[in-house]
């Protein structure tokens, strides 16, 4: 059985957040939300990773997540569509990694 490290891309969208100083009298700043890092996860060919994304916003603004699937142009005219999505109110994502989806060289963290 292969197994290995999955990137995955997210982002958060938010209203305009800014630390430049609004001066007496504007309404105060949005503040940027702060997302918690996810642990090093491993997948194999076929099985169903899930992982839950969070962040917290001290605005109390609502957040809404959204997934960003990179693939390149060879692989989008070959017929490469991933096995994956995102709940955009909650956070909670899945992946089916497929044979496509390994790695195709040896990677060393720095």
């Amino acid at each position: 059985m292969r197994s290995w490290a999955v990137l995955l891309v997210g982002s958060v969208t938010l209203a305009a957040c800014s630390d430049d100083d609004p001066g007496p009298g504007a309404p105060a700043l949005n503040a940027p939300p702060t997302i918690t890092q996810l642990p090093d996860t491993t997948g194999s060919v076929g099985d169903t990773l899930h992982l839950q994304a969070s962040a917290l916003d001290p605005d109390g603004d609502e957040l809404r997540f959204q997934l960003a699937v990179l693939m390149t142009l060879e692989e989008f005219r070959d017929g490469y569509r991933p096995e994956v999505g995102m709940d955009g109110a909650t956070g909670s994502f899945w992946f089916v990694p497929g044979y496509a989806d390994r790695p195709t060289g040896n990677f060393r963290s720095p």
